[in-house]
């Protein structure tokens, strides 16, 4: 029921300080909580009302104010008499093993939790959680961690997330393949791996399909001092750090990690076990059935979890499984130099390299190229950035890189001058030992574009789809024959606003008094004429820029767009409602939207972005002829990107998975 010395009075309240729980009286020996009854594998009668009541009382401190105040929590207790026993099976034994060994030493007063739902503030500034939003994501609960929730954690039917306290039986190593270089990731995989294979009770976990990495769990068995398990672990790093410089677990300029080591008191982690994850033991986890439903097989988990002479899945074969599921999408077989491939198992990097007799290094248009989704992504990360990327090879970007060029109408001579300059300004040397021959690589290029122009000339249905991806690339201002398009991130939004000022009549004035005003500034401030006129001015700048932008607007860009006024846009609610009060009133429409899943089938693309127009109700203010609202059909709908505001790219998807002939994804 309560931790530290537990002392009753004789009214069954319980006084407690910071420290420790003072007490004078009796002690209830045979009451617990239904969930404190449930780990003495006891279960409250149906029916039975609560025995008794306790009333704890906590003495608490504002850092804020430095003041000070009780806390009352109240625990309904059941007697024993009220209870029965459970007969103790091996499922409900592995249960009770998986919540002591990683969630009954986190903290057990906040947790996260994957839902649906989002934050919504209301006009007179209440702010609630809306949990009929289909929008998907984790939340964080500052409430008791209840046990019933970690089974269901198990069991498929919730994702948690627990936070880091002051004990632990295991380390969990997060390798995140988000942010950094596809060589990178797999480099730091193979030297953990070489590391930690077979030892600590090592064991991994990988996402079924799309992973974005593996979480690589330590497990120790016997709980000790969190703080002094990081230390352990970031002194085992800092030594690989000296013998795999290459690896960069820490940065170089302030020697932080660069990789996150779990628990950690400040940032959640998902618990072991998650749906649609796979834990790597002595070979993959299967799923079992449980009450007609596939679910983790927490008995065999833990079984080999606590065998001292428990066996290891084959260094190869583990490194093989997680490399098939990551979220990278050209396992091309164009060029098979070692010294173009990452450091890792040999077995397995021949394996996704190709056959290893194949010694020309020339494109070829009959091996499989998979870029689902992320083509212009890749152009720029590797062309511009240094990044390998979805790519993989060299001679992989210059091919795909060509047929855009040849779709965006560029002369093939042009084209491999492009091309030759863009390898000379390649930032960075290592994605190829090629690199130091140029006159090869340029002979390379050449004999590419003579492949890649002779596939237009027979007008097969590759290059039809390539010219609608590169068409509707025009349509945002992306062109691969110009770098100065390229720029993802803030400047991609810079619009010249060149076009007349606009005035609005009384009504328009009036409805953005009373509809818009409180929405950006709150209903009080909407009151005051001076933000009265902010908030027009504002809106009557956004329908000036609309007008002059041919590109996405992504809702988050608001608060950059309109920066120049003094509103508040940080909030995502605010913003989407800005948009959507605009879109409702008729002055501007959505020019382009997302693809629909309710519409078209599939999984809904996040954080996807709409270009807009001027709506027919502001049409005459700018001198526009009648305006045609309607989309222009599915091409457009599924063509369009989207742009973060901190430099990285993220989430770009065209018309990509219909552009390739011979376009199959890897063989898993």
């Amino acid at each position: 029921m309560c931790e530290g010395k537990r002392h009753c009075s004789a009214a069954g309240t319980v006084s407690t300080t910071k420290s420790e729980l003072i007490f004078d009286g009796w002690e209830p020996r045979n009451y617990k909580t239904k969930s404190g009854w449930q780990a003495a594998f006891r279960r409250v009668e149906n029916g039975e009302g609560l025995s008794a009541t306790v009333e704890v009382r906590r003495l608490r401190r504002l850092e804020s104010t430095g003041t000070k105040y009780e806390a009352v929590s109240h625990y309904g207790l059941y007697h024993i008499s009220q209870t029965r026993p459970v007969k103790k099976t091996p499922l409900n034994l592995a249960r009770h093993d998986y919540f002591r060994a990683f969630a009954q030493r986190a903290d057990r007063q906040r947790y996260i939790r994957w839902t649906k739902g989002a934050w919504v503030t209301e006009e007179d500034g209440l702010r609630y959680w809306d949990d009929t939003l289909d929008d998907w994501g984790w939340r964080t609960y500052t409430r008791w961690l209840p046990k019933q929730l970690v089974v269901d954690h198990v069991r498929g039917k919730e994702i948690v997330g627990v936070f880091g306290a002051e004990s632990s039986s295991y380390l969990l190593i997060d390798l995140d393949l988000h942010g950094s270089p596809l060589t990178l990731f797999l480099r730091r995989l193979s030297v953990l791996l070489d590391a930690l294979h077979g030892k600590y009770g090592c064991h991994f976990q990988v996402s079924n399909t799309n992973s974005g990495g593996v979480h690589l769990i330590l497990f120790f068995g016997r709980p000790s001092p969190l703080s002094t398990r990081r230390k352990w672990v970031i002194s085992l790093l800092e030594k690989l750090q000296l013998a795999h410089p290459h690896c960069n677990f820490f940065r170089p300029e302030n020697r932080k990690l660069n990789i996150e080591i779990f628990p950690s008191p400040t940032n959640p982690h998902r618990l072991p076990l998650a749906r649609e994850r796979t834990m790597l033991l002595d070979k993959p986890l299967e799923l079992v059935e449980y009450r007609g439903r596939k679910v983790q097989d927490v008995v065999s988990y833990l079984n080999w979890l606590n065998d001292p002479k428990r066996t290891y899945m084959a260094k190869d074969d583990v490194y093989r499984y997680v490399v098939e599921r990551l979220n990278v999408t050209s396992w091309s077989s164009l060029s098979t130099r070692k010294s173009d491939l990452p450091d890792g198992p040999q077995a397995v990097v021949s394996s996704m390299a190709g056959p290893t007799n194949v010694t020309s290094t020339t494109p070829t248009t009959d091996q499989p190229i998979f870029l689902k989704n992320k083509t212009r992504w890749a152009i720029v990360s590797f062309w511009l950035h240094g990044e390998i990327g979805h790519f993989r090879h060299l001679n992989a970007a210059i091919l795909i890189t060509l047929r855009a060029l040849r779709a965006e109408g560029v002369e093939k001579e042009r084209a491999v001058e492009l091309l030759t300059g863009y390898v000379e300004a390649l930032p960075n040397e290592e994605i190829s030992s090629r690199l130091g021959d140029l006159p090869a690589v340029v002979r390379d290029i050449n004999r590419a574009a003579d492949r890649v122009w002779l596939e237009a000339a027979g007008n097969n249905v590759s290059g039809q789809k390539w010219q609608a991806v590169v068409d509707h690339w025009g349509k945002v201002g992306f062109l691969v024959s110009d770098k100065s398009t390229w720029t993802i991130g803030k400047k991609a939004l810079e619009v010249v606003v060149d076009c007349d000022e606009i005035e609005f009549n009384e009504d328009e004035r009036s409805l953005v008094i009373k509809e818009l005003a409180p929405v950006l500034v709150g209903n009080k401030q909407a009151n005051k004429k001076e933000k009265q006129d902010e908030v027009i001015s504002a809106v009557a700048y956004f329908l000036r820029y609309v007008r002059c932008c041919d590109r996405e607007i992504p809702r988050n860009a608001l608060p950059v767009i309109l920066s120049g006024f003094n509103l508040k846009l940080g909030n995502h609610v605010k913003q989407a409602k800005f948009l959507r009060l605009l879109t409702e009133w008729e002055w501007i429409y959505v020019r382009a939207d997302y693809y629909c899943p309710l519409v078209h089938g599939g999984k809904a693309p996040k954080g996807r972005a709409r270009a807009y127009g001027i709506g027919p109700a502001m049409a005459g203010k700018f001198g526009l002829p009648s305006v045609n609202t309607e989309q222009e059909g599915i091409l457009d709908l599924y063509s369009v990107s989207h742009f973060l505001w901190d430099g990285k790219i993220d989430g770009i998807s065209d018309l990509d998975d219909q552009i390739f002939e011979t376009c199959q994804p890897w063989p898993t």
